[in-house]
């Protein structure tokens, strides 16, 4: 997830301060001589002119969110990270981590030792990918039919647009990959996080191969206690019959200017690991989901005359007096999302066998083909860069979902929602819909074929698309270009957290950072993305891209374990000291690297409270030293 923010306070201070900010950029040593800092700076003056004019106060996130924390909801309970599980066999062999992950206390009991399984295997179980197929492109068939027995969901529901409603009956094959027999399952109910207020998801009485069992909602997860326990490699087909009310906000769940957003939204099976099943609350700062491959066929009625942007393809549909009956189909992907308008119009290009598709609302087509030639764009880098991507469509939706108020864009597996304030032509935010789409397109690399724990590991695809959102700009603008944009959206968050005395290790948990989005960026995404722009730089770019490809065949539809980087760098380098001492400082270690960050004053922590206060004492800094050079 990528977003900005706006500030309500005085333009003139906000466009001083970033002034600031990239004149100490542009004269810091590992800066000296950049060919970009002539233009850089005249980006900050014409953002100060703008700000002088509208006096709107507006500046980039990577400054102000320090100013402007959201609170997250206080009613959702921290826990520490969970390990990871197991990874599926993919592409390559994996061998096994050198390194183990800590373990800790899952919320949800594992099963007893002393439960006898009598659910028994009936292995093994040939996945038919035929119903599937549609969805991919050619040369992925054959993989994908390898997967080891991943959930099979089948959705036949219908959306009320009147009651803003979404019902019907989800049908879950899932067989027991854990290794240990199982007398519960677990999925999960995004829609009763607190955070969304309204928005909620019913659900019905469970069956299991038609007969009734016992089930029990606690919030965000949905309990299922099975009536025998499930075997390893046992198989179960679950019925659940679901309502969801989606709320009335800009968010990725809810409904506003008549754009139905469903990111999350069906009950979804949760990620068991060797500790237990994954429980983690639900927390607003950055994207707390976790979830396993599977196949998806959805048949979804809609009033006639609703464009539907979606995960997967559309293989079948039927017209049916004032609604119509659309089947979707998804085959190896984490999560099935979707952005439905009556007022959706689309533009589209080929990208090699991949259809590329720009759903906009009424008004915005000059963004939308930015939009649309960006994305395409970076599909051609990313498929050269990192390798290819697997799905015969990509969707990129205009949507007027915002992220804590503030507009950005936000990945989900073949559709990613952009903010519709990115789409103004005029507007002060069109200048980073590029970056933002790159961003959200890079996703599909990292986070969806290669999937990761997003909140214990968020580093592991937010890290990567931020460096791929930098290599866009330097495959398709140059690389001073891409200096300029790394100064302004990677370099600068990261200098300022530890201007503020804020530096971590960029292997931290979600949960770890608070409500504090700011230092959760500047950490998992600018810090990150620096690592790989380091690595780059220490093994060269053969190297280099050698890893990343490595890397996405290794864990292409399985989950990427803490370790896995590290040992992709092990298994391409042969072990290279050096690049091993890199990431153990970058991502392991809480010190900052040599030539990185400026020391700033000591801030009292009670003045923090006071945003008028930071910006002082910032601004006061900034006068230091700019006394200090003349």
């Amino acid at each position: 997830m990528e977003a900005m923010c706006i500030c309500g306070l005085a333009g003139l201070m906000a466009a001083l301060f970033f002034v600031a900010g990239l004149t100490l950029i542009a004269s810091s040593s590992k800066c000296e001589g950049r060919k970009g800092e002539i233009a850089l700076l005249a980006l900050g003056g014409l953002l100060l002119l703008g700000c002088v004019c509208a006096g709107t106060g507006m500046v980039c996130s990577a400054i102000l969110m320090y100013a402007q924390p959201t609170p997250a909801p206080t009613s959702l309970p921290t826990q520490q990270p969970t390990r990871q599980p197991t990874v599926r066999p993919t592409r390559l062999p994996i061998p096994a981590p050198t390194i183990s992950p800590t373990p800790r206390p899952t919320r949800r009991p594992t099963v007893s030792p002393t439960l006898q399984p009598t659910i028994s295997p009936s292995r093994s179980y040939p996945l038919d990918v035929a119903p599937y197929v549609a969805s991919l492109l050619p040369e992925e068939q054959a993989i994908v039919a390898t997967l080891d027995d991943p959930p099979v969901y089948t959705l036949d529901v219908r959306v009320d647009w009147r009651k803003h409603t979404v019902a019907g009956i989800e049908t879950l094959l899932y067989t027991n990959n854990e290794g240990r027999p199982l007398d519960t399952l677990y999925l999960r109910l995004y829609p009763n996080a607190p955070y969304y207020e309204e928005g909620r998801t019913d659900v019905g009485t469970v069956a299991l191969d038609g007969q009734a069992i016992e089930s029990r909602v606690a919030e965000t997860v949905l309990e299922i206690t099975l009536p025998q326990p499930l075997a390893p490699e046992g198989r179960v087909s679950l019925t659940i019959p679901f309502t969801v009310t989606v709320p009335r906000r800009a968010d990725r769940f809810g409904f506003d200017d008549d754009v139905m957003m469903l990111g999350h939204w069906y009950p979804l099976l949760a990620v068991y690991d060797d500790e237990g099943w994954n429980l983690d609350p639900y927390v607003a700062l950055g994207d707390a989901f976790y979830s396993e491959t599977g196949f998806y066929t959805l048949h979804l009625t809609v009033p006639a005359g609703t464009v539907v942007a979606s995960t997967g393809v559309e293989v079948a549909r039927v017209e049916r007096g004032d609604e119509v009956r659309i089947t979707l189909v998804s085959a190896a992907t984490r999560d099935f999302t979707l952005a439905l308008s009556p007022d959706y119009r689309t533009l589209s290009r080929q990208v090699g066998e991949t259809r590329v598709t720009s759903f906009y609302l009424p008004g915005d087509e000059g963004g939308a083909r930015d939009a649309l030639n960006t994305a395409a764009k970076a599909i051609e880098v990313f498929n050269t860069r990192f390798g290819p991507y697997p799905y015969s469509e990509f969707d990129v939706a205009e949507t007027p979902f915002l992220i804590e108020g503030s507009p950005g864009g936000m990945e989900y597996p073949g559709l990613v929602f952009i903010s519709s304030d990115l789409y103004e032509s005029e507007g002060f935010y069109s200048t980073a819909l590029a970056v933002i789409v790159a961003h959200e397109t890079a996703h599909q690399w990292w986070y969806s074929t290669v999937g990761n724990n997003q909140v214990d590991e968020p580093w592991l695809d937010e890290a990567f698309a931020t460096f791929a959102e930098i290599l866009y700009v330097e495959e398709t603008e140059g690389k001073a270009a891409a200096e300029e944009t790394a100064a302004l959206w990677v370099e600068f968050p990261y200098l300022l957290a530890t201007m503020m005395g804020e530096d971590r290790p960029v292997a931290t948990s979600l949960l770890e950072f608070g409500d504090d989005s700011m230092l959760y960026s500047a950490i998992v995404y600018s810090k990150g993305a620096l690592f790989l722009r380091e690595l780059r730089a220490l093994v060269g770019d053969e190297t280099f891209f050698a890893i990343l490809q490595h890397h996405y065949q290794a864990h292409c539809y399985g989950i990427v374990p803490p370790e896995g980087f590290r040992r992709s760098i092990a298994e391409v380098t042969g072990g290279a000291p050096d690049a091993f001492a890199l990431y153990d400082l970058w991502i392991l270690s809480d010190e900052t690297p040599p030539g990185f960050g400026l020391p700033g004053p000591e801030i009292p922590e009670e003045s923090l409270e006071g945003d008028w206060e930071v910006f002082r004492r910032l601004q006061e800094l900034w006068e230091q030293m700019e006394e200090g050079r003349r």
